[in-house]
């Protein structure tokens, strides 16, 4: 009866150990990102005649490494070393960046806190043809090199840029991240806006700074990804409860097996009962030796669920997820109590009864 007690209860705890580690793993790494690499605030649609005031502005409240800003315009690939984009065959992984117009910035100068992977930047005053910096991983998804030619289609107008490098881009930590970032050209004299972000400084400063800005530019839209951060996180926890709940139900069906288990093994119980009694076992004995009996079937279950639990988080993070494992130490080992606590108890309470039989009675029943 032992295996199948410890099938029942490890199914639904390698699934609540599981959900715990996904939980606290998301959790962690959004609040690492939150706290260290992820800015405070975004503002969007700056106008060109805005930037440089909104840029000094930002000097005497952020100070000059607080505040990152960027032109920004929305563009198509159509061609990319001369064939059409409808007649590639590229990585499924990266399909989505031909699919729609994409959004792209320019600048001579290499951006705040980037990372080339291969090539160069250009030099600061380069006004030569049109070249670009494309992300690395997209560069490999869609079989690019440096030299390779990509034409775009902006505001109804054709321009062919060359890769000359490749960049890290780190989507998670929630900066400005453009795909493409282009060399200064006539480009800038089309109609667009500018993106911006402020970091993470005292939060006051922050605050005061944004408000300021937002109420002299009625246009100037602001985001907060702490609020944002908030939104996801209790859409993450809504889903965690649902399947948590699931889980829970799973345990419940268990200790209906168990109940079943105990019931269809009663009458050898009755026979255990008295013949230890007759051999000089009290209630209390008899009663100690169920219960460690009970709870090594409970840490069984528990055992396994945490090597399920672990394996199937594992393959998550990094597969699915891709980030490193974190859980807490002190949720798994109450969680790795729970059956052995449930096991014990229920099946005590339903024993109650064997545990004060009088084995005289017993033995007459029977014989």
């Amino acid at each position: 009866f032992a295996r199948s007690i410890v099938i029942s209860f490890s199914i639904g705890l390698s699934l609540l150990i599981t959900l715990n580690i996904i939980e606290s793993s998301l959790d962690k790494r959004i609040t690492v990102a939150i706290n260290q690499q992820a800015p405070s605030h975004f503002l969007i649609d700056i106008q060109p005649e805005q930037i440089e005031k909104i840029k000094t502005t930002a000097l005497s409240f952020l100070g000059d490494n607080n505040f990152n800003s960027q032109p920004m315009l929305r563009g198509r690939i159509t061609e990319i070393n001369d064939q059409s984009v409808q007649d590639l065959k590229v990585d499924k992984e990266v399909e989505w960046v031909l699919r729609r117009d994409r959004a792209f910035s320019w600048s001579n100068e290499i951006p705040k806190n980037t990372r080339l992977i291969s090539g160069e930047w250009w030099p600061a005053n380069y006004s030569g043809p049109l070249l670009v910096s494309i992300g690395d991983k997209i560069a490999k998804g869609l079989n690019l090199e440096i030299g390779d030619k990509i034409k775009f289609n902006i505001l109804g107008r054709s321009f062919e840029a060359q890769i000359f490098n490749t960049r890290e881009i780190i989507w998670e930590n929630m900066d400005i991240n453009f795909i493409f970032i282009l060399s200064n050209s006539n480009i800038k004299n089309a109609p667009h806006s500018w993106i911006a972000t402020t970091k993470n400084v005292e939060q006051n400063l922050n605050n005061s700074f944004v408000e300021k800005i937002v109420s002299e530019f009625s246009n100037i839209s602001s985001i907060s990804i702490e609020e944002s951060y908030r939104a996801i996180k209790s859409i993450l926890n809504l889903l965690i409860i649902i399947i948590n709940s699931i889980a829970l139900l799973t345990l419940f069906s268990g200790i209906i097996v168990l109940a079943g288990i105990i019931d269809v093994g009663k009458k050898d119980k009755l026979y255990e009962v008295a013949i230890l009694k007759i051999l000089g076992a009290t209630p209390k004995k008899v009663a100690y030796l169920w219960f460690k009996e009970y709870f090594i079937i409970g840490l069984i279950s528990s055992f396994v669920s945490l090597i399920i639990g672990f394996l199937v988080s594992h393959v998550l993070l990094n597969s699915v997820f891709n980030i490193e494992m974190y859980f807490d130490f002190k949720m798994i080992f109450v969680l790795s109590l729970i059956v052995p606590f449930l096991v014990t108890t229920f099946s005590l309470i339903r024993m109650i009864g064997l545990i004060l039989s009088k084995p005289l009675v017993v033995l007459r029943s029977y014989f």
